[in-house]
């Protein structure tokens, strides 16, 4: 039965003056924690020390939640997306993409982000989104930046109009960052390849942790940009193949 289904009576015995521990206030769902925090109090006045102890932990817990779910709306992962996995640890990696999750899992320790290449449809972008909700779950934010996207919002700017998200700013000063699909449809002007220079030039400088994704292997994304950007992708991320076949269309994406 939902909380609110409950009678006062049953409202007051359940969430008033309980001695929450926090495995029990972790427990809590959303409409229980906001209950508990609402009917805690009335019991008596003045509360006794251990329950603003308890109170504290409730709201705290709330406020932690608020942040969560402020960071996941932030993030802006796509809804195609929203059944994948949690975080990197329940990701269930094909063969080929056992190096990819390895190499994704030691991004914080080492502070290295990771080039996934590969042919469209071997599950980089999901690689790269189980790595972001990863970082998202420790507090840190991560937002989703399909390249695409990026280039739309830079000409939206220069045609005057003000883009939905302003993803080119996010990308250079964010601490984590998954930058997805770079190069589709590859570099047509110089000034395609200046934006990617802006994100990675300053990534690059002040050391984040970064995760690309591309079709593009490195080879090819350094013949169609130039010596400066790659020696900073070089730098700022590892280069790992994403191999197998296009998994949309065996019908085994996630």
């Amino acid at each position: 039965m939902a909380d609110h289904e409950h009678g006062d009576g049953d409202l007051r015995e359940r969430y008033q003056l309980r001695r929450w521990s926090p495995d029990e206030i972790a427990d809590l769902t959303d409409e229980g924690l906001a209950l508990a925090i609402r009917h805690f109090y009335a019991p008596r006045r003045p509360p006794a020390d251990e329950d603003v102890v308890i109170f504290s932990r409730l709201v705290k817990e709330q406020q932690r939640r608020q942040r969560a779910e402020q960071r996941r709306a932030a993030a802006a992962i796509p809804p195609v997306f929203a059944a994948g996995p949690a975080s990197l640890e329940a990701i269930d990696a094909l063969p080929e993409q056992v190096d990819a999750a390895r190499r994704l899992h030691r991004v914080r320790e080492s502070g290295r982000g990771v080039y996934l290449f590969g042919p469209t449809g071997t599950g980089k972008t999901h690689l790269a989104i189980a790595w972001a909700r990863t970082m998202l779950g420790t507090g840190v934010d991560v937002p989703y930046a399909p390249w695409l996207a990026v280039i739309e919002g830079q000409k939206a700017r220069m045609d005057g109009r003000r883009p939905e998200r302003d993803l080119l700013s996010a990308a250079k000063r964010v601490h984590a960052l998954v930058l997805d699909d770079v190069g589709a449809r590859g570099f047509p002007s110089a000034w395609t390849v200046g934006v990617l220079g802006e994100i990675v030039g300053a990534r690059w400088d002040a050391a984040l942790p970064t995760v690309m994704t591309s079709m593009l292997s490195p080879e090819q994304l350094a013949a169609q940009t130039d010596d400066w950007i790659m020696s900073r992708v070089a730098s700022l991320c590892g280069a790992v193949e994403v191999g197998g076949s296009d998994r949309r269309i065996s019908g085994k994406a996630g």
